[in-house]
């Protein structure tokens, strides 16, 4: 339920994510890595979720859901379980592996994102194609290992840090309030607390996540 009267969300149900955190705008991140010798070598998952990307991208696989946070953890939950696929649909990339739920549009890929998926599936072989409930899925190549964990941790951070609000209905529609900095603090803690667990991570994620947001200027304090 994302629906509420007050500021008294809990963390898993009655905040709602905004669509404005992106690496370029609001997030204070880093530029995009130009065309260095480097950067024209990065393959297509990084593209999609190397630490200059996986804010955009985790952002773009909720813009179907309802944006709450428990939306945000079922994604990056499902991230950190499963392999990454390159995988094809008719709404767009399904990355993740055994989990059809979450997919990045077509429509919000850059033009290097196209033409690394175009270049990709081109090289590797088809593995699997199927139709299942008026969707057709096509997979190319193998499966290839998990998103860092750090990463999925760091992207977490930004997008709660500068995305969470409360909704509440008003006569002319849904009304959003910015968290308060003792509140977002809270439920950014409690978000990333209950991935680690449910996740099972190693010790010093949540450190080497933080080191990462110092690297790119985000702070989790306003």
């Amino acid at each position: 339920m994302n629906i509420v009267t007050d500021n008294s969300c809990t963390p898993t149900e009655n905040c709602t994510l905004t669509e404005n955190c992106t690496l370029t705008e609001n997030c204070t991140l880093t530029e995009n890595c130009t065309p260095t010798e480097n950067c024209i070598k990065a393959t297509w998952i990084d593209l999609f979720f190397d630490e200059h990307n996986i804010v955009n991208s985790v952002q773009c696989m909720l813009l179907e859901t309802s944006k709450t946070v428990e939306d945000l953890i079922e994604l990056c939950a499902a991230m950190l379980k499963n392999e990454i696929v390159l995988c094809f649909a008719h709404e767009g990339l399904m990355p993740i592996a055994s989990n059809h739920m979450f997919y990045f549009p077509y429509t919000k890929m850059n033009k290097r994102q196209l033409q690394a998926l175009r270049s990709e599936s081109k090289n590797q072989h088809k593995t699997f194609e199927a139709l299942y409930d008026h969707n057709k899925y096509i997979v190319h190549g193998e499966l290839m290992p998990k998103i860092d964990h750090v990463l999925v941790l760091f992207a977490v951070s930004c997008i709660l840090a500068r995305g969470l609000c409360t909704s509440t209905a008003k006569k002319q529609g849904f009304v959003m309030t910015k968290l308060e900095p003792s509140q977002l603090s809270y439920h950014i803690n409690a978000t990333l607390l209950h991935l680690v667990h449910r996740s099972a991570l190693p010790n010093g994620a949540l450190y080497q996540a933080n080191l990462l947001l110092r690297k790119h200027g985000v702070s989790l304090d306003s």
